[in-house]
């Protein structure tokens, strides 16, 4: 079931070591003026050179796949990219090069989650064991695959479909179900442990609190902090509106939208209710967390009324919490935080924008037509864009 993709064939990898280097004189115009060259160069990565210097990033390589990624998923030192059919193909994060290519589950399969399974015997750290495998979570079955050769080595039949993105917990694979159930998958035996029930279906994925709690919602308005060992209930609480959203920690903070237009604030220890802020729409996209650094740490919510809201994380005073800012103009996805500013991605308008959250004021906006799909992580860019290309990039330091 493992196949090897050649460079003559649908894949094929283009490295750079600096920006504006054309690479290996590929379609080079050394007659064209430097504006031309300049574009032809662009036009070559999903984030060119020149984007990519307004960002203060360099271009650390880009490979192209033959395919449109469905997904791709950094975890730990590789990048698994889902391409049509279902075919994974594993790139090493640092050179970017494919280590092999594979199937990763049934054709028509849709996937929920690709995670790294518990280090070896050895206590080496994950991908440096001879044994280490990767999980594929689908719709029907969670595939075992082995990380060095990328062949499906078991499969694990699940008990419920799930309905959100899974998330791992040491040895369980975390989801929810559309008949409002956490499942806790445990993959090293390949069965469900145990399962929390709350009202209404669960479509966005459980969040991880410090080193042993969970936290989830479900549309149903029912909100449940979990022990991450005993999966126990430690506190909940029930809400009017909906919460279609992924929910926010930080602080010993837990921050949780809702369709009935209030973001609130809870202690993640005992569930208490530090504030509740009324927007003026109903609340549908995920909260983020802002530490602040040196500065006070602060939430952001968008509304699609008033834009972009800022408050701060603890509200000493208010218990409608105490509103910084509001930027009308930030739509989008946080993907986190650069150099001490929020970044945001546009996927309707292809802009990336850069947030100074102390200030309130959008820093850069950069156009990024060619991008299907971005992450940020550990400072990294990567990015996914048309006929198959993946591109890393990396702080100018």
């Amino acid at each position: 079931m493992q196949g090897v993709l050649r460079t003559s064939g649908c894949l094929f990898l283009i490295m750079a070591a600096t920006i504006g280097e054309d690479l290996r004189g590929q379609d080079r115009n050394d007659d064209a003026p430097p504006h031309t060259r300049r574009q032809e160069l662009d036009d070559k990565y999903t984030i060119g050179p020149t984007a990519a210097r307004e960002l203060g990033y360099r271009i650390i390589w880009q490979a192209n796949l033959g395919d449109d990624a469905r997904r791709f998923d950094v975890v730990e030192g590789d990048v698994y990219v889902i391409t049509p059919g279902n075919r994974i193909a594993r790139i090493d994060r640092k050179k970017g090069d494919v280590v092999w290519n594979a199937i990763a589950a049934d054709p028509n399969d849709k996937i929920w989650g690709i995670t790294q399974g518990m280090p070896g015997p050895d206590e080496l750290s994950w991908g440096r064991n001879a044994n280490d495998k990767l999980y594929v979570t689908t719709d029907p079955l969670v595939f075992v695959i082995d990380h060095a050769s990328g062949s499906i080595i078991g499969r694990q039949p699940l008990d419920k479909v799930p309905s959100s993105e899974v998330v791992r917990s040491g040895p369980y694979l975390i989801y929810g179900t559309r008949t409002g159930q956490v499942i806790w998958h445990q993959y090293l035996v390949g069965h469900a442990w145990r399962a929390n029930q709350l009202r209404g279906p669960v479509t966005h994925p459980p969040t991880l609190v410090g080193t042993n709690r969970v936290v989830c919602g479900s549309e149903g308005g029912t909100l449940l902090m979990l022990d991450g060992k005993t999966v126990g209930r430690i506190w909940g609480d029930q809400i009017l509106g909906s919460v279609s959203a992924s929910i926010a920690a930080g602080n010993g903070m837990v921050f949780c939208a809702s369709d009935d237009q209030y973001l609130r604030a809870y202690d993640a220890s005992n569930g208490r209710l530090e504030w509740k802020h009324l927007a003026t729409s109903p609340l549908d996209q995920s909260p983020f967390f802002f530490d602040g650094g040196e500065g006070s740490p602060r939430v952001l919510q968008w509304s699609e009324t008033e834009g972009l809201l800022c408050l701060e994380a603890r509200s000493k005073t208010a218990i409608q919490g105490t509103l910084v800012w509001t930027l009308p103009d930030a739509r989008g996805d946080i993907l986190g935080v650069i150099d001490g500013e929020v970044v945001i991605w546009d996927n309707d308008g292809k802009m990336l924008r850069m947030i100074d959250v102390d200030q309130g004021r959008i820093t850069k906006t950069v156009a990024l037509p060619e991008i299907i799909d971005i992450k940020l992580v550990d400072d990294s860019i990567y990015a996914s864009g048309t006929d198959g290309r993946l591109t890393r990039l990396d702080p100018v330091r």
